[in-house]
């Protein structure tokens, strides 16, 4: 939050939510290494409440030269701000999609921070994996990489795992796996089943393993 004393500078209309839909053409804003030349992606508003129902999914090309810009309609109108690029991927690159937070909600954190009030990062259960490409014979959430220390290396979760259960909770892909996770608490020990494909056959594993806390970034 900045107090700038400078009067009447233009502001980016907000956007009405209910004009928004999914589909619909948007343009997402960023910064190139020379500062006066702005980078502008063209995509889509491919998926409206996601993240907790706090952001707008894009297909607009996302990485590091544009998280924290606008997200805008084609008529300028501000739909919200680039958020969401993994510190560990490649270049801070996306998947193919990127996330925006709504300007509602950025506009109810600014009253908040006006009254002097601090806003925490929000923790999460982690587990520490990381998700593979996957193909037509995986039938879970495939784990590329195991974080060292992390909770799931210390249960025995090892890479090409497939994790195809939460706490009860069926897991098929990415977001099923996110959906399970979010669900959990933090010190909360949950049971995991996994199936590892091995030469000798499949094998299905349990494990129970209780979930440290990590701020998200």
């Amino acid at each position: 939050l900045l107090k700038i004393p400078v009067k009447d500078l233009p502001t980016l209309p907000r956007a009405d939510a209910k004009s928004l839909a999914q589909g619909m053409f948007v343009v997402l804003l960023g910064r190139s290494p020379e500062v006066s030349r702005v980078t502008v992606n063209l995509g889509i508003l491919s998926a409206m409440d996601r993240m907790k129902r706090v952001a707008v999914q894009t297909d607009a090309e996302m990485n590091y030269g544009n998280a924290g810009g606008p997200l805008v309609t084609l008529k300028g109108e501000l739909v919200g701000m680039a958020c969401n690029i993994r510190p560990d991927s490649v270049w801070g690159q996306s998947g193919g999609v990127g996330f925006a937070c709504k300007v509602a909600e950025i506009d109810a954190l600014l009253e908040r921070l006006k009254k002097g009030e601090k806003i925490a990062a929000e923790k999460r259960p982690f587990l520490g994996v990381h998700p593979g490409e996957g193909d037509a014979e995986i039938e879970g959430y495939q784990v590329a990489e195991v974080l060292p220390e992390s909770p799931a290396q210390k249960a025995g979760i090892l890479k090409d795992d497939e994790i195809v259960e939460v706490g009860g909770r069926k897991v098929v892909d990415g977001e099923s796996m996110k959906e399970a996770m979010e669900e959990r608490k933090i010190g909360e020990e949950a049971t995991f089943k996994i199936r590892r494909r091995t030469k000798e056959g499949i094998v299905d594993k349990e494990f129970k393993i209780k979930l440290e806390g990590r701020a998200e970034r």
